[in-house]
């Protein structure tokens, strides 16, 4: 960003990127099931989508590589693991 006295702020370098459609729902299905409390049958509603064992599976590494780029190894507790495993394991059934 730069920044002028009177003028409105200039983005100078926006990385342009692309995410499937799919990614998106994966990650909201994946924080719901690691930490909202929901079924294992929420995953299930949305596979049909298109390479949903994927996207599940790179939701999750998205959510856990931010997790420790944010609180580093003190991140991983036990409860923070327990969060995660259950649902590696349901995003690593759809892969197959």
């Amino acid at each position: 960003m730069m920044f002028a006295d009177g003028l409105p702020p200039a983005i100078i370098d926006w990385p342009v990127y692309w995410r499937p459609p799919a990614w998106a729902a994966a990650v909201a299905v994946a924080d719901a099931l690691c930490w909202y409390g929901a079924e294992p049958g929420l995953a299930a509603r949305w596979a049909e989508l298109p390479e949903w064992g994927q996207m599940l599976i790179r939701a999750l590494l998205y959510r856990m590589t931010t997790d420790d780029l944010a609180g580093g190894a003190a991140t991983w507790t036990d409860a923070r693991r327990s969060g995660y495993l259950p649902v590696i394991e349901l995003a690593l059934s759809y892969s197959t």
